[in-house]
């Protein structure tokens, strides 16, 4: 059964990691197979579309599903054959943002969240990034209709989107009000929910200038618990869904170290805590640690391996090593790796079929102690990209680029390798091992981790708790 708001975290996990596109394309076939005579996209897969099921959210998420798609899969072909359909959907979106610059939700259905309605901020913020990867994806195809030039009927939408939030804004809190009516800044039920105000940043909706970007980011990061972020537009739950968009919601905003902290704080509990599997990702739980989703009324029925709860391996691929492609396939990309003061040393990639793109960074020590990294960037020949380290840029075309920095001199790059044409299995770089040096520069043998902080178990309201039900056989 295919879930469209699942695959705006699974797919891009996949595509740097199994790249098993073919399941992803299944996927989306099978959505656009049945799609609705109006143009909206069905809630999930079969079994469901066939009473109208629709969810504006989930709508959207498989717009944002096919974007991800051709981006890793370089899939022209495919998307040509259903753009028409998808700009029918995009549509569809796009003529529920009224008077207010805001997007007017007219279905309930959601990752089952509470309160998806009126002009929500989630399902808004959502439509201005599928807004911008339209526009993307009209320029794959070369394809210049009005609707996605500037001053077009995207961009435009975009406009009165950034300008709308504005509405939603509650600037004691840091944060955005889940809707304009009941769940409004000082309303009868406020709520400032943290799924909304992550694709608020990962969206861009804010402008790079806006100071409030960091509030946000801030804001959210101080409401964790012992266990991770509640998710509050959805009482009681801690939500892996909600949290993968608030890892790229602070990379967004250029606070890598609260990403890895909060993987190192939430992933880590799902990965080592009472009731886990030890290997897989469950769907959900409770604000207090426990496997029972309060979003269920049997805790039986929590899904202990789940696609949406995966975001850690997307962002450390594409954020934290910084792996992100501007063209389909990574013919154009950037580089921007950031080692956060969680990490010591950082090492992966992933592959297209132009071949593998590798980022690796160390910490070092170099001349007289001074405290210092080592960046190597491997990319495939006929590829082009840009590098961004410490302040500093250069243009990458192809091969392998290896510098070092001094951190007191970040922007000044002591070139060690630039090789064209790389290819891995030809061995023609080396790497330190964690006791091998490289020039001047030495692995730093006194690194130490730092300590997290102590947070309070989040405290469950049980008014609010479905009770259990069983029924007799």
């Amino acid at each position: 059964m295919v879930w469209p708001g699942d695959m705006s975290i699974a797919v891009p996990g996949i595509a740097v990691s199994t790249l098993d596109m073919v399941s992803v394309r299944n996927a989306l076939d099978t959505l656009f197979a049945h799609q609705y005579g109006d143009g909206s996209l069905p809630y999930a897969g079969p079994p469901m579309g066939t009473i109208h099921e629709f969810s504006d959210t989930y709508h959207m998420h498989t717009l944002l599903g096919v974007y991800n798609y051709v981006l890793y899969s370089g899939d022209l072909r495919w998307l040509q054959d259903h753009w028409d359909h998808y700009i029918v959907a995009l549509h569809v979106s796009i003529a529920k943002v009224d008077e207010t610059g805001l997007m007017h939700v007219t279905s309930s259905a959601d990752w089952l969240r509470s309160g998806m309605a009126g002009h929500n901020l989630e399902a808004t913020a959502i439509l201005y990034d599928a807004l911008q990867k339209s526009i993307e994806l009209a320029s794959f195809l070369s394809d210049d209709r009005s609707e996605a030039q500037p001053g077009g009927l995207w961009s435009t939408t975009a406009s009165r989107i950034r300008a709308g939030v504005e509405k939603l804004a509650c600037p004691r809190a840091g944060l955005f009000a889940d809707n304009s009516e009941d769940r409004r800044c000082g309303g009868s039920d406020e709520v400032l929910p943290q799924d909304g105000n992550s694709w608020l940043l990962l969206a861009g909706v804010l402008a790079p200038s806006d100071p409030r970007r960091l509030n946000v980011s801030k804001s959210l990061r101080s409401r964790w618990t012992k266990f991770g972020p509640p998710a509050v537009e959805a009482p009681n739950i801690i939500s892996p869904f909600a949290s993968s968009f608030e890892l790229q919601a602070h990379c967004a905003v250029g606070d890598y170290d609260a990403a890895v902290e909060l993987m190192e704080l939430m992933w880590g509990y799902m990965l080592d805590g009472p009731g886990m599997t030890n290997s897989t990702l469950l769907e959900g739980y409770r604000i207090d640690g426990s496997v029972g989703y309060p979003a269920y009324t049997h805790p039986a029925r929590n899904s202990h391996c789940h696609g949406w709860s995966t975001g850690p391996t997307m962002v450390l691929l594409t954020s934290i090593l910084g792996i992100q492609f501007t063209a389909p396939l990574g013919r154009s990309y950037s580089i921007t790796p950031q080692r956060t003061k969680w990490l010591n040393h950082v090492e992966g990639g992933y592959s297209t079929s132009l071949g593998k793109f590798v980022v690796k960074l160390k910490g070092m020590v170099g001349k007289g102690g001074r405290q210092a990294e080592i960046l190597q960037a491997s990319t495939p020949t006929g590829t082009s990209g840009t590098v961004y380290w410490g302040g500093n840029e250069t243009v990458h075309n192809g091969g392998t680029l290896k510098v070092a920095r001094y951190l007191d001199s970040p922007g000044q790059w002591i070139v060690l390798l630039n090789t064209t044409g790389y290819e891995e299995e030809k061995g023609n770089w080396t790497w330190p091992t964690d006791t091998e040096g490289e020039g001047e520069f030495l692995p730093d043998a006194e690194w130490v981790k730092p300590s997290g902080s102590e947070r309070e178990v989040g405290t469950v309201d049980w008014s609010l708790i479905k009770p259990i039900v069983v029924e007799e056989l």
